[in-house]
């Protein structure tokens, strides 16, 4: 059994690279390094043993499709290079909290477990639903957060579109501009089904993997309503997922992701929780996490040496 990690980064890369170090005492390691960023301070990556940089980048936008493309493009070179055992979504600021023999032993007892956060889209988001699934995300900036809700265009008044136009070119330049016009002209495609969603950050075996792929190029409709969906990183694979295990997977086991994250923060800004040196007995007692995030050695050194001493 080999475990297939699937890390998606955009920043930090001495950080990385001890996340990248660990991993491979595991597994292997698919990394994805966000399309903005110049890629030579992680060419270093590819040295360590059974890491791999891939090829098919997307320059990532916080909120949109972009997130869920760049992990597409490491499903896709996991399902064509990788060998069959768990596939485990991870960000570039995680940290295992367990060492490399518990990790592999945990999922080789849990072989036909997945990991996922599933809610109804509703219930996860009750005063957001609207806005994730009827408004469009456009991207207007490089800042995180630098994105615009709206709906349809065709529906305001002719300033309020030549506004638009304006807007979404001098951003992205004439011709992508365009395009996210034409996009946002007409409502979002509909998806008739229920609409899940919950962390972005799961664990599933090989098989659901597969399984996964096929059912993104089996459901085009479903796509095209998510990819100018708000925040669709924590929509789409919940989707999949649920339908996946309603159909095919009922006798497999779902748990939560093992990734932890603490959304508590009353700021957006100081959201997800940045996790410190004291933090760390608690997160090590927690059952069934093995990896938490975020972690930020620039903001708060020392914790991953102060997880690393609790091995």
């Amino acid at each position: 059994m080999t475990i297939n990690f699937l890390v998606i980064a955009h920043d930090s890369p001495r950080q990385l690279e001890r996340l990248v170090e660990e991993l491979a005492l595991a597994g292997r390691v698919w990394i994805h390094i966000d399309g903005r960023v110049d890629l030579e301070p992680y060419r270093r990556l590819e040295e360590i043993g059974g890491a791999t940089l891939i090829d098919r980048r997307v320059a990532c936008a916080w909120g949109t499709f972009s997130i869920v493309q760049a992990t597409l493009n490491l499903l896709e070179e996991v399902s064509r290079h990788g060998a069959p055992g768990p596939v485990v979504l991870l960000s570039g600021q995680d940290y295992p909290i367990k060492n490399p023999n518990d990790v592999r032993e945990y999922f080789r007892v849990n072989s036909e477990t997945i990991h996922v956060d599933i809610s109804p889209a509703e219930t996860a988001w009750p005063s957001e639903y609207l806005i994730r699934t009827r408004s469009l995300a456009v991207p207007v900036g490089s800042e995180r957060m630098d994105v615009k809700l709206l709906g349809s265009i065709s529906e305001m008044s002719i300033r309020g579109q030549l506004g638009w136009l304006r807007l979404l070119t001098r951003s992205h330049g004439l011709r992508r501009g365009l395009q996210w016009y034409v996009a946002a002209y007409r409502p979002r495609v509909v998806w008739a089904s229920q609409l899940y969603g919950g962390s972005q950050w799961w664990a599933v075996p090989w098989d659901v993997m597969l399984a996964m792929l096929r059912w993104v190029d089996d459901n085009p409709r479903f796509v095209r309503n998510q990819r100018y969906a708000f925040c669709p990183d924590e929509t789409f694979f919940p989707t999949v997922l649920h339908e996946l295990i309603a159909s095919q997977f009922s006798s497999y086991t779902v748990r939560k992701p093992v990734t932890h994250v603490d959304w508590s923060a009353l700021e957006a800004e100081d959201r997800p929780r940045t996790w410190r040196v004291t933090d760390v007995p608690d997160l090590v007692a927690r059952p069934g996490v093995l990896f938490v995030r975020k972690v930020d050695e620039s903001k708060f050194p020392g914790v991953i040496g102060a997880i690393r001493d609790s091995w």
